[in-house]
């Protein structure tokens, strides 16, 4: 595959979605895309800029070869030195145990700590000689579900407003002024599948996929699916999230009989995880309806509490639905009804044969 660009990097803030742009971008053949790292490179940054004036504030070149001179050895910094070792470690620490795996192509992260960033512009330039190729994808998010996301909504809302808006002007100036590696995208854009994700594959050369980016979006990211271990069981088809348009972060079922018999009633139980900005589940319903099902929520979840604990729903995470019998072959679909009214069906089982 001949991808456009040899690094990438995600540029956003946090809670816009960004670690589910990463596992879409991560999808694509010979793509390493790492997650956050504290903005470890702004540190190396600082040095560039301190080296640069050191250069420019240093006196007569001349007078600097003594070693008796306080500005001894000024004249022997060599910043593109710097710039090549930065690059040398900043890829070897990226790539890590993939650095001699030939078949990745484009080697990157993401990260959302750009607003701690003093001058923006200056240290995007710096990013773009230290990685080769590079390309910037600049990734933003409905601006009143951010602001009433995890901790955000803590904070005082015109600050935040603020904060965002100038972030995202930043975002948006630089990519308009270096349109040749910079592209610019919405959440809401990946969840819809609209034509701009489509747009996104294009620029970066890659093919798109319908099938794999529906598995990538009904794959749970941020929330650590793996700490609920759930077993895998093929009888249980999950739905895109797309139909949740944010408002539910995951379903899972992890308590089903092994033997489900037509006829024969059967419980079953699991965890339905809402995101933070979501309202409260008012009732479970299980379709087809049967008089004698009965279904409850609302139930403590110490495991999903103790994963997260900045999800306020993870407290009482687990529902339950006891007395169902299957009637004849088909799905039994699970819906979430939220108490705006809004219903989701979150998750079908095959019925048995």
């Amino acid at each position: 595959m001949d991808l456009r660009f040899n690094s990438l990097l995600i540029v956003t803030y946090g809670r816009s979605g960004s670690t589910l742009l990463q596992g879409v971008i991560n999808s694509i053949d010979g793509m390493l895309i790492r997650g956050e790292n504290e903005n470890f490179i702004e540190g190396l940054y600082d040095g560039y800029r301190r080296l640069t004036l050191a250069i420019e504030r240093r006196p007569d070149l001349e007078r600097t070869v003594q070693p008796s001179h306080h500005w001894y050895g000024a004249a022997a910094i060599d910043l593109d030195l710097y710039i090549s070792n930065c690059e040398k470690m900043v890829k070897s620490v990226l790539l890590a145990e993939q650095y001699d795996n030939r078949n990745i192509c484009c080697y990157g992260f993401k990260e959302i700590r750009y607003f701690q960033v003093k001058d923006f512009n200056a240290y995007l330039e710096f990013l773009e000689k230290i990685f080769p190729n590079i390309c910037f994808i600049f990734n933003t998010r409905n601006r009143s579900d951010v602001l009433q996301s995890a901790w955000w909504k803590n904070k005082r809302q015109a600050s935040v407003n603020k904060l965002l808006n100038d972030i995202e002007n930043n975002f948006h100036r630089y990519a308009l002024s270096h349109p040749k590696h910079s592209f610019e995208i919405t959440y809401e854009d990946v969840i819809s599948k609209s034509s701009k994700l489509k747009e996104l594959f294009s620029f970066l050369g890659a093919p798109y996929s319908e099938s794999t980016i529906e598995c990538v979006l009904s794959t749970p990211h941020s929330f650590d699916q793996k700490s609920f271990n759930p077993s895998h069981d093929p009888r249980i088809r999950y739905s895109n999230p797309n139909v949740y348009q944010g408002r539910i972060a995951y379903c899972i079922i992890d308590k089903l009989p092994k033997k489900i018999r037509s006829g024969q009633p059967f419980d079953f139980s699991g965890v339905v995880v809402l995101t933070d900005q979501a309202t409260n589940i008012s009732a479970i319903e299980v379709i087809p309806y049967h008089d004698n099902v009965y279904t409850t929520f609302g139930l403590a979840s110490p495991e999903v509490t103790k994963s997260h604990p900045e999800v306020p729903s993870s407290k009482t995470a687990r529902f339950e639905v006891r007395n169902y019998i299957i009637d004849k072959p088909g799905q039994i679909g699970l819906i979430i009804k939220l108490g705006n009214g809004e219903k989701f069906k979150v998750c079908s089982i095959m019925a048995p044969e």
